[in-house]
């Protein structure tokens, strides 16, 4: 296998910037739970081997799961065995760690293809998908009792304290995220190919009107994520500088503390982004080690048997590491996989994501334009590897939906634009796309 030089050199430099941040952004001022441990040297050793497996793996983009694979070697796994290099740990978790990137490599070649009776023109999509923003927004308004812009010029802050004490709609709740994570920068990504910029500025208003009342990031940032994952990819099939851009990042972290002896880009961008979700997966993997599984009795096996504890087990990891209940750990599917069903639940949940994503990319969609499905599943599969349990990430976080998008998309074919690489030197991808 002939391993692309540029590809090799970048994902060393990500990897090594890595146990560099450990060492010196976030070990020495963000507490013991990050601290470095003794026997660096041969834990160095034991992972390099996986990192160059890793390497060899990563694909050129030719169809959405060679983007997500990456997606998840470059936030989970990379950093999960920097942490354990730096910090230390169970060799044998890292291991089943890179097990279900493997498994999830490997199940997302296979040819899955489901038949489907929905036929739907794009108009009818469109239409719908305004039709259940236009609901989420109403409900919204009537919910928190917000009757004109005034109220949110002048009472903004009484209008999220009401927001905070009475969102107790999960039906609510779920329409609002299914709007933000997916429908939304579906809608976005989709009129900004087509070029209507005033539907775009629209649905950019629209998106910070929810932003101001249910002030949630994610609210204000998946769009433009998606908006970013679709433009990349559109016009690049190596993911190179998508290392050497976090990279850089990690650089600059670096600087802001020398320079100006500030934490702002290495508490956010560096810790909370990469190395907290990996933290909190090899604490979930020693508290329930301790505790035992749960084996989904919270909820969807609840039938078959009893929850074994009184609170969350958010709250539990929170309590052991935090000390507060107020703090709810919620972590992604290499933490709540092994809490679920110890050793065996990371590969298989990795191997149910893997599948979903070989749906993905025999989709019509994927065919005809990679970058959209690409773009349209890229915040939801990232909820799910780094911070929300598989069932309520397919759900909550809208992964469902966006496979259903997927599916109706391909069934009307969104688009017929390829990748840059295939439209020829010097096109504008974009503006070749032929939308239906």
């Amino acid at each position: 296998m002939r391993i692309p030089v540029r590809q090799l050199l970048t994902t060393l430099l990500y990897y090594h910037l890595c146990l560099a941040a450990m060492q010196w952004l976030i070990a020495p001022y963000f507490g013991s739970l990050y601290a470095l441990a003794s026997g660096i040297l041969v834990r160095y050793v034991l992972a390099l081997p996986m990192v160059l497996i890793l390497v060899a793996l990563l694909p050129r983009f030719r169809r959405p799961s060679d983007f997500t694979v990456t997606l998840m070697a470059l936030t989970t796994i990379i950093p999960a065995l920097a942490f354990y290099v730096m910090h230390g740990g169970d060799y044998l978790y890292i291991l089943i760690v890179f097990a279900g990137f493997l498994v999830y490599d490997l199940t997302r070649r296979f040819p899955v293809r489901l038949g489907s009776s929905i036929k739907l023109g794009m108009r009818s999509v469109i239409f719908i998908s305004f039709v259940f923003v236009a609901l989420v927004t109403l409900m919204m308004l009537q919910e928190f009792r917000i009757n004109s812009i005034s109220a949110l010029l002048f009472d903004l802050y009484s209008v999220r304290a009401d927001v905070t004490e009475n969102m107790s709609s999960s039906l609510l709740i779920y329409m609002q995220s299914w709007t933000h994570s997916v429908i939304m920068p579906f809608l976005i990504i989709y009129f900004f190919a087509q070029r209507r910029w005033f539907m775009v500025l629209a649905l950019a208003g629209l998106t910070l009107l929810f932003f101001l009342v249910l002030t949630g990031k994610g609210i204000l940032f998946d769009p433009l994520i998606t908006l970013l994952v679709f433009l990349t990819l559109r016009r690049r099939t190596e993911f190179s500088g998508l290392f050497l851009a976090i990279s850089a990042v990690i650089v600059l972290a670096w600087l802001e503390i020398v320079l100006f002896d500030s934490f702002s880009l290495s508490s956010l961008l560096v810790r909370r982004t990469l190395f907290v979700p990996v933290m909190l997966n090899y604490n979930y993997y020693e508290i329930f080690s301790e505790l035992g599984h749960v084996y989904y009795s919270h909820s969807v096996f609840s039938f078959l048997s009893d929850y074994p504890f009184q609170i969350p087990y958010q709250t539990i990891v929170g309590v052991s590491l935090f000390g507060t209940e107020a703090a709810h750990a919620n972590t992604g599917i290499f933490g709540t996989g092994f809490m679920h069903f110890g050793y065996v639940g990371i590969p298989a949940f990795c191997a149910v994501m893997g599948l979903a994503a070989a749906y993905v990319d025999n989709c019509r969609i994927s065919r005809t334009d990679p970058a959209f499905a690409a773009a349209i599943v890229a915040v939801p599969s990232y909820t799910i590897f780094t911070s929300a349990d598989l069932f309520s990430g397919m759900l909550t976080n809208g992964y469902l939906i966006a496979l259903l998008y997927c599916t109706v998309s391909g069934q009307v074919g969104i688009g017929t634009a390829q990748t840059a690489a295939r439209s020829g030197p010097g096109s504008d991808p974009v503006r070749r796309a032929s939308y239906s």
